[in-house]
């Protein structure tokens, strides 16, 4: 039996006795049993007073977790006490505009298909706004949409008025991305202002938080689609900065990444940006260069596609390795018109999408050929990928 007491400062030191006494007692398993049965009484005690709440018992481990945000050290390990949304083991932040929100838009829906219940997510979103105006407007600017899904939450719920600092200051996060406007210069022309900005912004986000730092990781975007498809006010970023290429708008997000990475403390990039040009050389590509309106992301199989990303870049790893190999979420909502086009997640297109992340996650900054990949592939066939071999590989 072991005793794990969570999130209750007032434990703390009735805790170090009992490791205290464990040296001092030749009957270990009696004196434990004892303390148990005390905590019990005493848990008991006040929860009825509601001074605890969400106790939880099991055969081999007893937890207390506080109502507040404040934390015990247990074993070397970290653990939070409880929020409103239930326990999470993992806390992200997103900061970010509309392309953030084609990245993170399905992971709710797929966490609940994976039977995760244990993240807690948070995306603060405004429009077409750039870092350095997150990065200016970080304690004093509240007209963001912060979007939140709380454990176990099968969608986002939107809230306004608070700033990123606020919300920042709300959790320990395990997790924090940045991601800027792709419409905007700052994408794609490194500047002296726009690295202030970044690193600007990660220390104001670091300076709300205690003990262990989150990472923070740079969410690399997309390119535009052909003009002709681009609505008429996103269209000259496209023709005037890259007389019309596709390619090149790709090639300079691309090396404003790498500039990113190597002169900012991020500790990785999720390229979504790369996922959507590999997706673009698959059977699944479309009449809308697989966008809703030509620069922003399909509503449906796109949007996954960026979201399995990300799920295997930041939430696999808290949680054993878990693969999205034969997940069952499916966006099933059909759109042929511009604007709103959105192509079903299906039993048959959802593989190639997770593997148009994968490729994305193994060689960030180059386009991987997906040509050849048949739309359906039996068990899904893309556990056994290997990316050692790959000549994009960075």
């Amino acid at each position: 039996m072991r005793i794990v007491i969570t999130g209750i400062p007032a434990f703390v030191k009735l805790q170090q006795q009992v490791i205290d006494c464990l040296f001092l007692c030749r009957s270990a398993k009696i004196f434990l049993t004892i303390i148990n049965f005390a905590l019990i009484i005493r848990v008991k005690s006040l929860t009825k007073s509601k001074r605890i709440a969400n106790v939880e018992e099991k055969p081999d481990i007893f937890k207390l977790y506080g109502s507040g945000r404040s934390r015990v050290r247990s074993g070397g390990r970290v653990w939070r006490g409880g929020s409103a949304g239930g326990d999470a083991e993992l806390r992200i932040l997103f900061i970010g505009n509309s392309f953030t929100k084609d990245a993170v838009e399905h992971l709710p829906g797929i966490l609940k298909a994976m039977g995760i219940d244990k993240v807690k997510m948070t995306h603060m979103y405004y429009g077409g706004r750039t870092v350095p105006e997150y990065n200016n407007g970080f304690a004093t600017v509240n007209d963001y949409r912060c979007y939140e899904c709380n454990p176990g939450a099968a969608g986002w719920t939107e809230s306004m008025n608070k700033t990123i600092k606020e919300v920042a200051a709300s959790e320990q996060w395990d997790v924090v991305t940045i991601q800027e406007h792709t419409g905007k210069v700052n994408a794609w022309k490194w500047t002296s202002a726009e690295k202030e900005a970044l690193q600007g912004l990660i220390d104001n986000v670091k300076s709300t938080q205690t003990g262990a730092m989150p990472k923070f990781y740079y969410i690399l975007s997309q390119a535009y689609a052909d003009p002709a498809l681009v609505s008429y006010s996103q269209q000259t970023v496209i023709v005037n900065n890259f007389a019309s290429s596709q390619a090149d708008m790709y090639a300079a997000i691309v090396a404003q990444g790498k500039k990113v990475m190597a002169e900012v403390s991020f500790d990785d990039v999720i390229a979504t940006g790369t996922v959507l040009q590999n997706l673009r050389t698959s059977k699944l590509q479309n009449s809308m260069d697989m966008t809703r309106d030509g620069y922003h992301m399909d509503y449906g199989i796109a949007r996954y596609a960026a979201s399995c990303a990300v799920f295997e870049k930041l939430i696999s790893p808290a949680f054993g390795g878990v693969t999205l190999d034969g997940n069952t979420f499916r966006y099933t909502t059909s759109n042929s018109t511009a604007g709103s086009y959105s192509t079903p997640v299906t039993d048959a297109n959802a593989p190639i999408a997770l593997q148009a992340a994968r490729y994305a996650l193994a060689t960030p900054y180059a386009v991987t050929d997906m040509s050849d990949i048949d739309q359906e592939k039996p068990d899904n066939g893309i556990e056994d990928t290997e990316f050692d071999d790959d000549k994009n590989k960075e």
